[in-house]
């Protein structure tokens, strides 16, 4: 059963039993059942969404973990209806699911963008190169502007619409990138340069020219 099917399918039941002319027990077993869904009732939903834009676009797992069994005891309240056995289940395993799905679901999603964008801390430190070359400042305002999208999708659950604004953020930053350091293997350099050290063969003649044309020699350690 998909997550949203699992939620409707005990909220169903939930509901209708405490619609139903039954004892106050059973009313009071069943309204603890609904105020356990409430209670993770928006995060689920987000996750729902998440899971099947994950798998829609094949970056999540099929299987999702449930260490506290919190599917059975869906499947069990569906099954003979609200009662205090499946409830404490419920209660117990659900704030556990939610949990760790999250955090598989962020995780994947977090991989999915240094998939398509690359490492966002590389990024940044690349933008930070261009702020210590003279004139440059411009082209690092906008590769700090073609990072925030990816900023704010790596912040956030993804949806349904999330592939096609990685796909518009991906491009974007690869443009100003392009434009501001051209050749890849340039970039490589400056990343390694800025960091323990570039090797001497990482010293390209496309690489000796970029620095010659942008007077960066003094930010080099090579």
């Amino acid at each position: 059963m998909t997550l949203p099917a699992w939620l409707a399918s005990a909220r169903e039941i939930i509901d209708e039993a405490i619609a139903a002319e039954s004892g106050k027990q059973h009313q009071e077993v069943a309204s603890d059942a609904q105020a356990a869904l409430d209670e993770h009732l928006g995060e689920l939903t987000a996750l729902a969404l998440a899971v099947q834009a994950g798998r829609g676009a094949g970056w999540l797992p099929a299987a999702l973990p449930d260490l506290r069994g919190a599917g059975p005891a869906v499947d069990a309240l569906i099954a003979k209806g609200p009662r205090r056995a499946e409830v404490s289940r419920l209660q117990t395993a659900l704030p556990v699911f939610v949990q760790e799905t999250r955090r598989t679901v962020g995780a994947a999603w977090l991989a999915r963008i240094r998939d398509q964008v690359g490492g966002i801390s590389d990024l940044q430190v690349l933008a930070r190169v261009l702020g210590q070359i003279p004139g440059r400042q411009d082209q690092q305002g906008m590769l700090e502007h073609a990072l925030r999208p990816v900023n704010q999708l790596m912040d956030t659950l993804p949806t349904l619409a999330s592939e096609a604004d990685l796909a518009s953020a991906a491009a974007a930053v690869d443009a100003a990138f392009r434009n501001a350091f051209g050749d890849a293997e340039v970039r490589e350099f400056l990343l390694a340069a800025s960091r323990s050290g570039a090797r001497l063969d990482q010293l390209t003649p496309t690489v000796r020219a970029w620095i010659e044309e942008n007077g960066a020699a003094d930010l080099m350690c090579v």
